[in-house]
Parts: C-alpha cells; sequence; structure tokens
C-alpha cells in the first residue's frame, strides 16, 4: 500500500511573520514570482494589498489564499 500523502492531505507549511503585512519583496519569495510581478498582483487586485507611505504592504492571509487556490487548481489538473 502507498503511504505517501496524497495531495489534499499536504498543507502549506511557511512560517509567517509576526505581522499581518509583508512587503512585495518577501511576498515575490514566498510566491515564487519576481518582484514586478507581485507588484502587478497588488495593483490588479490578486492580492489584497495597499500602499501606506508609498510602498505596497501585502495581506499575509490573501496571500497564502492566493497559493493554497494555485496548488488546488495545479493538483486538479493534474488528475
Amino acid at each position: 500500500m502507498d503511504h505517501r500523502p496524497q495531495p489534499e492531505q499536504l498543507k502549506l507549511n511557511l512560517v509567517l511573520p509576526l505581522d499581518d503585512t509583508i512587503d512585495t519583496f518577501h511576498a515575490a519569495r514566498i510566491a515564487k514570482v519576481t518582484e514586478p510581478t507581485m507588484r502587478r498582483w497588488c495593483e490588479g487586485g490578486r492580492v489584497r494589498a495597499w500602499k501606506p507611505g508609498g510602498r505596497w504592504r501585502v495581506c499575509r492571509k490573501s496571500l497564502y489564499a492566493l497559493i493554497e487556490a494555485s496548488r488546488n487548481i495545479a493538483v486538479a489538473e493534474a488528475v
């Protein structure tokens, strides 16, 4: 019997910063995209973000939800 975890059993396990928001540099690293891509996602509303003082701050929960949704789509397409 195969005892490897099934895709639906895998969870996103990342160490989260204490703050509820992160900058675009760290958000891009977590999402494995470039920083310009992350800024476009912020501007386009793909992730919840705002610009206090001229720099984007990304809502960490929104980012993780986007990553999880993308992972679920990839798993569904693989089946």
